[in-house]
């Protein structure tokens, strides 16, 4: 199970720090519960989504197209990628769909 960190805190099973929009990972429900009962954890990341991710750059590049994702997954993706590998190839992909995306939405048509 994967989560965004809300709020900075030392793990104290492990004593790793986790900085807000970092990604805790765990296969405890009851310790992530715990964490999100705190605050220090938002909701369970999609693992569909995210598992996107889990590939190499131009696998990334070429599963993630604004057709196929939300401006909202894009974002997600987009945060997810940051707190996790933080690949710059992978972020400059998924910043020009949301780009892309955005002056689809909000550029008034041209005659």
């Amino acid at each position: 199970m994967k989560y965004i960190v809300k709020e900075h805190f030392e793990d104290k099973n492990t004593h790793e720090i986790y900085e807000v929009d970092s990604l805790y990972e765990t296969d405890s429900q009851e310790r992530a519960d715990e964490l999100r009962k705190g605050g220090y954890l938002g909701d369970e990341v999609e693992n569909s989504v995210a598992s996107v991710l889990d590939q190499n750059v131009a696998e990334v590049a070429a599963a993630i197209t604004s057709d196929s994702h939300s401006i909202e997954q894009l974002e997600e993706l987009l945060k997810l990628e940051e707190a996790g590998e933080n690949r710059k190839g992978v972020k400059k992909h998924i910043e020009s769909l949301l780009k892309e995306a955005d002056g689809e939405d909000g550029a008034p048509e041209e005659d």
